[in-house]
């Protein structure tokens, strides 16, 4: 009797354990669908644990040593760290550096480093790291080989390293604490290991690590459980870094409609860069929060080293042609996410701004620049402009500019690339472009204008440009180094290595339970959270 109540109670056990696991099996298939990692129900403990963030374009590469594209830098800011960096207000302050101290005439500078700082494969972070890694950024940064004169760093002991030049120059320490193309802290192994096609091993001590890089799907990045942070209050990119976030995956998604919906339904938390056609839309919408983040100038490189362009006086007549009004407006639709304005620098940089040379602005006179053509003996060439749909505002500025050189009777084709593609024409072949379009972050100091500084944008063979760079670059004070400035940036506007068009911002969007999510020359992730 009682063996057959066992019996009975075994397969009635049975048959609510089946039950259950029905249920159970219901509410997992009720949940997120997605196959995009970082969704909810793909591994990860709740939907907090991750934070997806749709971006736009593909970075070239991961090596913040050799690239300055703005993808980079948004996901190299979370993994990397460098000596110093820079306050809300882009002052240099000390940050895998203890301190810095500076020798009376200049030339010298001595860190002093940070104890017990462990690179994300578990490996303490000494001087000879920092010596390898500091050599190889000089190998590839414009604005360093500029500023750094001759400079050797040295490994003074296992915690000390100096920084030796030929020439002091009071922007040796902005050029340091450089947001863009940083001085990235990589293990000695990692940069003595590291091919010509850039850092394979994205090893740093930063608050997050890499994980994986899926090429045209994302990159993974896990929060660094071993990070040591400073107890200072945050403060643009220097302080404490507090992480809330178990995964970041930086989504690749081109299509600005497939970010926009991705939001509204959860599949992303972030857009990186909204686009601004939506912006009215996602203002309305209770379930995002949008954020202006300033960035910097927007401008139209001409190619001065092949093409019709090698030409000031070509340069000039479609300077004194096209309207640049109407190319904001068209590329970033809302007024107050640009701002019509002739200096180099943002109005925001105090110390830098300057009006000089403000008559050669938006002129938008057509019949000017037809008599100029015809003087300069424009006779049909080709002028390309190259441009790419990964970022919106810049393929809208192509057409737009496209259709006004048209109307001036240039003979003009757009050349449409993914942007790896544009930045790889723009680099390697010359004789494919004439005009590239970029927008810059923020300068702290004006002579880091890549126009100034990098080979692909900079007028090789303009001995009075470079006299005045130099000028500026050998100041003994700010004073008489803006003084330069002024003649700097008005002999710029006569001579035009680019068309300053204005300044814009970028909009982030994110979803409402989003919160602590800051924005400083690129997204800041540490102190970021997502709400149950």
């Amino acid at each position: 009797m009682f063996g057959a109540y066992k019996r009975i109670i075994v397969v009635l056990s049975l048959i609510l354990l089946i039950l259950l696991a029905a249920c159970n099996g219901s509410n997992e298939s009720s949940g997120s669908t997605s196959n995009e990692p970082g969704a909810a129900g793909d591994g990860a403990e709740d939907a907090t644990s991750a934070l997806n963030i749709a971006m736009g374009a593909q970075p070239p590469n991961l090596d913040p040593h050799m690239s300055a594209t703005i993808a980079t830098r948004d996901v190299g800011k979370q993994i990397y760290e460098t000596l110093i960096t820079v306050d809300e207000e882009y002052n240099q302050v000390p940050m895998l550096a203890e301190s810095v101290q500076q020798s009376e005439d200049g030339k010298t500078y001595t860190f002093n480093l940070r104890e017990g700082i462990m690179f994300h494969n578990g490996k303490e972070m000494t001087s000879e790291d920092v010596v390898a890694s500091m050599e190889r950024w000089l190998e590839y940064n414009d604005s360093a080989q500029m500023f750094l004169d001759e400079a050797e760093f040295k490994a003074e002991d296992t915690y000390k390293v100096t920084l030796e030049v030929a020439t002091p120059s009071i922007f040796i320490l902005a050029t340091l604490g450089t947001t863009t193309q940083i001085p990235a802290i990589m293990p000695k192994e990692v940069v003595d290991s590291t091919p010509e096609s850039g850092v394979t091993e994205h090893i740093g001590t930063g608050p997050f690590k890499f994980e994986e890089w899926k090429q045209d799907q994302y990159i993974h990045l896990s929060k660094y459980e071993d990070y040591q942070s400073l107890d200072s209050e945050p403060n643009g990119l220097s302080g404490k870094k507090e992480v809330f976030i178990k995964d970041v995956y930086f989504q690749i998604v081109p299509d600005t409609s497939t970010q926009v919906s991705g939001l509204q339904t959860g599949q992303y938390n972030l857009l990186l860069e909204a686009p601004n056609d939506n912006y009215q839309m996602m203002l309305d919408d209770p379930s995002i929060e949008t954020t202006i983040n300033d960035y910097g100038p927007y401008s139209l490189i001409f190619n001065k080293n092949a093409g019709v362009f090698q030409d000031v006086d070509m340069r000039q007549a479609v300077n004194a042609g096209i309207d640049f009004t109407e190319i904001l407006e068209t590329s970033f639709v809302h007024e107050h996410i640009y701002e019509v304005d002739s200096s180099y620098v943002s109005t925001k940089n105090e110390k830098w701004y300057s009006d000089e040379g403000k008559e050669y602005y938006n002129q938008n006179d057509p019949e000017k620049a037809k008599k100029m053509l015809a003087e300069a003996g424009y006779d049909g060439e080709e002028v390309k402009i190259l441009t790419t749909r990964d970022y919106p505002h810049i393929y809208n500025t192509g057409v737009v500019l496209e259709q006004q050189l048209d109307n001036l009777g240039i003979n003009v084709s757009l050349e449409v690339y993914d942007w790896a593609t544009a930045i790889s024409t723009r680099n390697n072949e010359p004789e494919e472009w004439d005009f590239f379009i970029t927008g810059d972050q923020f300068f702290i100091t004006p002579i880091e204008n890549y126009v100034y500084t990098h080979d692909q944008y900079r007028d090789l063979n303009n001995s009075k440009l470079d006299g005045l760079i130099s000028d500026i670059k050998n100041a003994e004070s700010e004073e008489d180094a803006k003084v330069m400035w002024d003649k700097l940036q008005q002999y710029s506007w006569e001579n035009l290595p680019l068309i300053k068009v204005g300044n814009f911002n970028k909009v982030s969007a994110l979803n409402s339970n989003v919160i602590g999510y800051r924005y400083l020359d690129g997204p800041i992730l540490w102190g970021t959270k997502i709400e149950k």
